[in-house]
């Protein structure tokens, strides 16, 4: 790059579809070697809060032009560094002085941070993301008492991020380890006759009658346990229908409902945990779940014990134990499993139908993972001190369905 291109740089937002083609080839460029070209279309397409003027990017001049009619900018221009915004709500403790423990606040999410390898190190991202905050602040909602903008970095970037106002809140996960054991004689009937007897299906994002039922269970679900910094999903079906579908799907996963009088009492979105060694084929991690907020601990743990043997039914055959270990949000299990987590001791759960499961727990681990790539700043008000007011660390809970 030549001193007069780089003293030419222009940050601006995306101008056209022909534009986001081009952006889309240069950040799948930057990350090609952890994902493809189509994580990052999804991620624009099912969102239905994205648009062109949420993409920041940074360009340089071209230094050769072979077009005579440009179609675009990018025909004069070639993007060198890119941000782009990710419009949500999250829950938040309440701290004003009302009745609810729960408030909502606007979230303006950072993601697909990325500069050109040979254009790092020069204070182009830090000029991008000081940009993207001077364009939170010029679109605060006029009513807006808190707004925040959030971010998940590798722990190795995270230094960056502080820099510009972002600081970290970490999100703990801990891991049950857990014996499953099948009892039958018949293994091939058993099986058909276990998944006959209970209704457990594959969650439906195409049914606009079972996204509403789904709706209802999450949102009533996050508020009853107060989670801090979970999305508000609110009602947007066409959100459920896109995003959360693909996304319930990714990292090998699956997600499963279990039915009560035909309708939904809860579901889970799990799938082999991939940041574990192959040899522990058996490790799982939760991606979300939620249950009707009416039931107590036990039976909150009865809804997901049933969904994971249900999951693990291919796994398992006659008069055999399953040894796997679950590694979950700790606000999942210090709230909803509470009982479980109180006693800190073997248990079980047997669920008896027309075969017998039994589960027993051999062990939790608390806190087994830390993250703290998860980034908060205030925008409004500008004051980072109402951080650790607004999400409790033992709160903290962003759905992995959700993460961008």
């Amino acid at each position: 790059m030549s001193e007069t291109q780089f003293t030419q740089i222009r940050m601006r937002r995306l101008k056209n579809e022909l534009e986001l083609e081009a952006w889309f080839d240069f950040i799948h460029n930057i990350f090609k070697e952890k994902t493809t070209r189509q994580y990052f279309v999804n991620h624009h397409w099912n969102d239905p809060y994205s648009d062109l003027s949420s993409i920041l990017v940074a360009t340089i001049p071209k230094m050769s032009i072979n077009i005579t009619s440009p179609t675009s900018s990018l025909d004069s221009e070639e993007i060198v560094a890119t941000v782009k915004i990710f419009h949500r709500k999250i829950q938040i403790n309440n701290i004003s002085k009302n009745n609810s423990m729960i408030s909502e606040c606007q979230c303006e999410g950072i993601g697909e941070v990325g500069t050109r390898v040979d254009m790092r190190r020069k204070g182009i991202s830090h000029s991008l993301l000081t940009l993207v905050i001077q364009q939170m602040k010029n679109n605060l909602l006029s009513n807006a008492e808190f707004v925040i903008s959030s971010l998940h970095a590798a722990p190795s970037v995270c230094e960056v991020y502080r820099k510009v106002g972002w600081q970290s809140i970490p999100m703990y996960h801990s891991t049950i380890h857990l014996s499953v054991s099948c009892f039958m004689n018949d293994s091939n009937e058993s099986h058909k006759k276990f998944l006959e007897s209970i209704a457990i299906d594959k969650l439906d994002f195409s049914s606009q009658e079972e996204i509403q039922e789904v709706m209802q269970l999450y949102s009533k679900f996050c508020k009853t346990y107060q989670f801090h910094g979970c999305e508000v999903r609110g009602e947007n079906t066409e959100y459920w229908s896109k995003w959360v579908d693909h996304e319930s799907t990714t990292h090998q996963c699956s997600a499963l409902a279990l039915y009560s009088n035909s309708n939904i009492t809860a579901y889970l979105i799990i799938g082999p945990d991939l940041s574990v060694s192959n040899s522990d084929k058996h490790a799982l991690k939760v991606k979300e779940f939620v249950c009707n907020s009416d039931f107590n601990s036990e039976k909150c743990w009865l809804a997901f014990s049933t969904l994971l043997t249900h999951y693990l039914l291919s796994s398992l055959t006659s008069e055999q134990k399953l040894q796997t270990s679950i590694t979950l949000p700790h606000a999942l299990l210090l709230q909803v499993f509470k009982e479980l987590y109180e006693r800190k001791e073997s248990s079980t759960a047997t669920i008896t139908m027309d075969l017998k499961f039994q589960i027993i727990i051999d062990g939790i681990k608390e806190k087994s993972v830390t993250d703290i790539g998860y980034m908060y700043r205030m925008i409004q008000p500008e004051d980072n001190h109402l951080l650790n007011q607004l999400i409790h660390e033992d709160k903290h809970l962003v759905w992995k369905t959700d993460g961008f």
